[in-house]
């Protein structure tokens, strides 16, 4: 035995205790000496001295002879008995009891109500006996089985996040009793989901238009197991994440692109630009401000329906908005001629790419910002597409507006002589069938006035200048083109005619006629003026000498 009871008794009753002696501690002070007449019985185990006023001898005693037990069920709300076993008559004892070895408050009975607090633990007494002359003695109890019957403390969870598609939710599980192992099952409309078993659910596109809880379990040694169950929510509603279409330049539309969600969804747009709402930008389509260059854009789609969770989505954000223009064309679109691209405002540091197209196909090697229209686009209509790209930017492509029908068109030339006076001839060369032409002759450069036919005869004006002529064409859905000739050479003056020979001199007339001899006075005058230039009026004809002939004929 482990405990024992300690006696203390007088030299005169030492004899009397021998027999249960099991060790002896003999006390007395240093000066005294022990009487020989008095001997001690020879001890059988340890001898000690100590000081004492009085001598005395310490027998000590085994006083219990049995282990307490305990008796009752371990179970909470029963009773538990401890029963001390045997010890020395007349023995007095206090109690206590321990559950997990650690000592209960204020549980120093013979007995012990197992509360609540006690579940899922082991309990001893320790049993401590005590007499009058004896020294005091413990001893403890074997421990019982766990307690069971305990009863968890338990909170209904919640669900925090949002019952939408592809949303995560979280088992919110309150404060249950401590040491309290808890384990899950979500369910869809009051069916358990096959494998989701832990804290937190990621909502499968399966479940649209359920409703959704999660069961809480929770399980310790010695307490009853217990399950709560959320509150559902309300139904899940279809939400794809939004795409957003379109270049992410300024000018440009871009659309929001939903997805499929649950019929008759009502939704709502927010265009947001670098995550900042855009003023009034609620629409399924946004057209990008120049404000917005350099910005990232994203759409948030909010959806709702009578009887499910209203769910918002937010698209990813595009690439940084790049300032882009649409280019023109300068030039006209006419076969021979050079068309070049003026591409407008771009964000600095952009790079550029070239793409000439004939009626909407890519002109195989067309890709400069100049090109020379050749006969093979007869008809055609002329665009070039501008691509931009800069790092970190969205890659834009701007197409120019399309030219009018491309116009076969000839340069004239001009046929006929370089004489003053002459005819000059168009020849206008092929151009597009039905095409109207106009003409214009210049000398020089200008415009001869009134000179707008195929055909133009020079004047003594155009001597010592050059001749051009410019044909415009022109036929409805086609450009307008105007072809200028190559100059003649200098019109140069016709040569003058020869003078003619000089009439030879008459001889001299007799002076035997007058004015009776002719039929008239033309006749007569036709004579004078014969002879008169070299031998004066050698007929008389002329008698008041004023060159007239004959004047009585008339």
């Amino acid at each position: 035995m482990s405990s024992k009871l300690r006696a203390r008794i007088t030299r005169s009753s030492a004899k009397l205790a021998v027999t249960a002696l099991v060790a002896v501690s003999i006390s007395f002070m240093p000066q005294q000496a022990m009487a020989a007449e008095s001997p001690l019985p020879e001890p059988s185990g340890s001898v000690a001295v100590e000081p004492s006023t009085s001598p005395t001898i310490d027998v000590i005693s085994s006083l219990l002879t049995d282990i307490p037990t305990i008796s009752g069920t371990p179970k909470v709300g029963s009773t538990l008995t401890v029963n001390p076993g045997e010890w020395e008559a007349g023995a007095s004892f206090s109690y206590q009891w321990f559950a997990d070895d650690a000592p209960l408050l204020s549980a120093t009975q013979a007995t012990l109500k197992l509360a609540n607090t006690m579940a899922g633990t082991r309990i001893t007494v320790q049993v401590t006996g005590a007499k009058e002359s004896f020294e005091s003695a413990s001893e403890t109890s074997p421990a019982t089985s766990v307690v069971t019957g305990g009863i968890l403390a338990a909170v209904t969870p919640k669900i925090s996040g949002t019952a939408a598609i592809g949303s995560k939710l979280t088992a919110v599980t309150g404060s249950w009793t401590i040491g309290t192992a808890l384990s899950f099952q979500w369910c869809a409309s009051g069916k358990a989901i096959s494998g989701a078993t832990s804290s937190t659910y990621v909502v499968t596109s399966s479940l649209s238009g359920a409703q959704i809880s999660v069961k809480v379990t929770g399980a310790k040694s010695g307490f009853t197991s217990v399950s709560k169950t959320s509150s559902v929510t309300a139904r899940v509603l279809a939400s794809p994440v939004p795409k957003i279409s379109g270049s992410a330049a300024v000018g440009a539309k871009l659309t929001a692109k939903p997805g499929s969600w649950t019929s008759g969804t009502t939704l709502k747009y927010q265009w947001y630009a670098d995550g900042k709402a855009i003023s009034k930008a609620t629409g399924a389509t946004y057209t990008v401000s120049s404000s917005l260059a350099g910005k990232s854009i994203s759409v948030k789609i909010s959806g709702a329906k009578s009887g499910y969770v209203s769910v918002s989505r937010t698209s990813s954000g595009t690439a940084l908005v790049l300032l882009a223009s649409t280019p023109k064309l300068s030039g006209t679109a006419a076969i021979g001629s050079k068309l070049t691209v003026s591409r407008g405002s771009w964000t600095s540091g952009t790079t550029f790419k070239y793409q000439w197209y004939a009626s909407g196909k890519a002109i195989s090697g067309a890709t400069s910002s100049i090109y020379v229209v050749t006969s093979a686009r007869a008809g055609a209509q002329i665009s070039v597409k501008v691509t931009g790209s800069k790092s970190g930017f969205t890659t834009v492509a701007k197409t120019s507006t399309s030219t009018a029908k491309v116009l076969a068109a000839s340069t004239p030339k001009i046929s006929g002589s370089v004489k003053a006076g002459s005819t000059l001839s168009a020849k206008p060369g092929s151009w597009t069938s039905g095409t109207t032409l106009k003409y214009q002759w210049y000398a020089n450069g200008k415009a001869i006035s009134k000179a707008t036919g195929a055909t133009y005869t020079t004047t003594a004006s155009t001597v010592g200048k050059k001749i051009t002529l410019r044909v415009t064409g022109s036929k409805s859905g086609y450009v307008s083109v105007s072809r200028t000739s190559a100059a003649t050479a200098t019109i140069v003056a016709p040569p003058k005619p020869p003078k003619p020979a000089a009439p030879a001199k008459p001889s001299r007339p007799a002076d035997n006629k007058n004015c009776s001899d002719f039929a008239s006075q033309a006749a007569a005058q036709a004579a004078f003026n014969k002879y008169y230039r070299y031998y004066g009026d050698v007929f008389g004809l002329d008698a008041d000498m004023d060159r007239i002939a004959c004047e009585s004929l008339r």
